[in-house]
């Protein structure tokens, strides 16, 4: 019997081993995944340099940490440049708040309800237990009507990475990882003293906030892999119901005083858009789009997309080559026979910044003709690498667009704005709109109404805080 009670025990003992064993290794994972994407977060999106409002969501998101039962990682918080307001967690414990989501929150109990729903969705592992390896955006996205045209062949072509796809490639969770992260990360908040109805104003403000600015409800931002619902804050109404919870000192009383000159927007070493203008200072040169083109930016340069869809561009700097003729030459020897047969074109020739290269490839789509032109352009100790595709009839507008590249000028740089938050009193008996107009708002009335809960149409008691995005000269590091 003792025999058979031993032999149980070291049984018993092998498998909590094992258990234990392949839990580490797991975790183990988590911190080398969450490793590797937040490099590519760091270089893709861009940490935002501002210590003292990072110290202040680290402390936030300590408290929250503090209160789990047993933290598996060391958390560490950043804030990172975008527009788009979001909060995101990668594995092991990396853990991102943009600088789109800071205007939108109230106070400090509603950014630690969210930090709250981000150190779940870390802690139980959700990104690696739904094998999610990467959670960042292609560098470029091609709209649905030119899937057609291209496919991972022309990206692999031309060393480009493509994505057939215009869907960012954050990790979106599934309905029950949201249900579990919404229902522990608030009970997280809750124990750290935090009201947790501030979950459901700040998710309530943040719906109205992207319909507002975007017309449209849930455009890319928090709710792109955190899908909003009502019923999702009617559940969470009903957790809340459930908790015991006593308020306890926060970190600051007066949250707007942290995020008062704040940046808003996208990193501004991916450059400036301004109307069919594209300004960048981090490489110094400037282009112009045609008009009414679709824009945008990545660390990587810059695209655009003809507003029908039909006709695309995109210009990154050159890494392997520095010869325009030594690039395009060592491309097209490399051609496979079947690319090759497409090549209908291809030349040096002479701008006023030194010999460049093209290469212009045809084809057919659907029964459709489509273009493919590949452009090296020197300038200014750099070489440029332009790809325009499309259906024909767009060369003359890529080589027009190609011709307007050149060297960022100095009154272009004074000119250059960006945007950042601004905390305002308002006058006795002010409207809303004259207090936007007299600090110069970078957006509408109407949503820096919705971003302070307020009536547009009412007038302001003399003294109120307001939360303003204006726009500001940039002054380059």
């Amino acid at each position: 019997m003792i025999s058979t009670v031993k032999q149980l025990l070291s049984l018993f003992l092998i498998a909590v081993l094992f258990v234990q064993q392949s839990f580490a290794q797991n975790v183990s994972l988590d911190e080398s995944m969450g490793a590797e994407n937040a490099k590519q977060v760091e270089q893709q999106m861009g940490i935002y340099p501002n210590p003292e409002l990072t110290k202040y969501i680290t402390e936030v998101g300590n408290k929250l940490v503090s209160e789990l039962e047993k933290p598996l990682f060391q958390y560490q918080f950043h804030l990172v440049y975008d527009s788009s307001p979001n909060a995101f967690a990668l594995p092991g414990g990396y853990l991102y708040v943009t600088t789109g989501l800071l205007p939108i929150l109230q106070n400090e109990a509603e950014l630690a309800c969210i930090l709250g729903h981000e150190i779940i969705h870390s802690n139980n592992r959700h990104s690696v237990r739904q094998l999610k390896k990467s959670i960042l955006p292609k560098l470029l996205e091609i709209p649905g009507n030119l899937i057609g045209i291209v496919n991972q062949d022309l990206g692999n072509l031309f060393n480009m990475p493509i994505a057939t796809s215009n869907e960012l490639l954050f990790a979106s969770y599934g309905r029950k990882f949201e249900t579990e992260a919404d229902k522990e990360g608030i009970l997280l908040a809750a124990r750290a003293g935090y009201d947790p109805n501030y979950m459901t104003t700040a998710l309530n403000r943040l719906s109205k906030s992207i319909e507002v600015a975007s017309g449209n409800e849930e455009k890319k931002s928090y709710f792109s892999d955190h899908p909003y619902t009502p019923d999702r804050v009617k559940n969470i109404e009903k957790n809340i119901s459930k908790y015991n919870w006593g308020p306890k000192p926060p970190i600051t009383s007066d949250f707007f005083s942290k995020i008062d000159g704040a940046y808003f927007g996208d990193n501004p070493k991916t450059g400036f858009i301004e109307g069919s203008n594209y300004f960048n200072t981090n490489h110094e040169y400037s282009i112009q789009f045609p008009k009414n083109w679709i824009l945008d930016k990545d660390i990587e340069g810059i695209k655009a997309f003809q507003p029908d869809q039909k006709a695309a561009m995109y210009m990154v700097i050159e890494t392997e080559f520095t010869s325009a003729t030594n690039a395009g030459q060592t491309l097209v020897s490399q051609l496979k026979p079947e690319y090759k047969a497409k090549l209908v074109d291809q030349g040096s020739y002479q701008t006023k910044y030194g010999q460049a290269y093209q290469l212009t490839f045809k084809a057919t789509s659907e029964g459709k003709p489509v273009e493919a032109h590949l452009v090296w352009q020197p300038m200014n100790g750099k070489l440029f690498k332009i790809l325009s595709f499309g259906y024909a009839g767009y060369i003359d507008t890529y080589k027009s667009t190609i011709s307007s590249l050149g060297p960022l000028t100095s009154k272009q740089k004074t000119n250059l704005k960006i945007k950042q938050v601004k905390i305002v009193n308002a006058r006795d008996n002010e409207s809303l709109e004259a207090l936007c107009k007299r600090y110069n708002c970078a957006f509408s009335t109407k949503l820096i109404a919705t971003l302070n809960d307020l009536d547009p149409t009412k007038p302001l008691k003399e003294g109120i805080s307001i939360k303003l995005i204006v726009n500001a000269l940039y002054n380059q590091p």
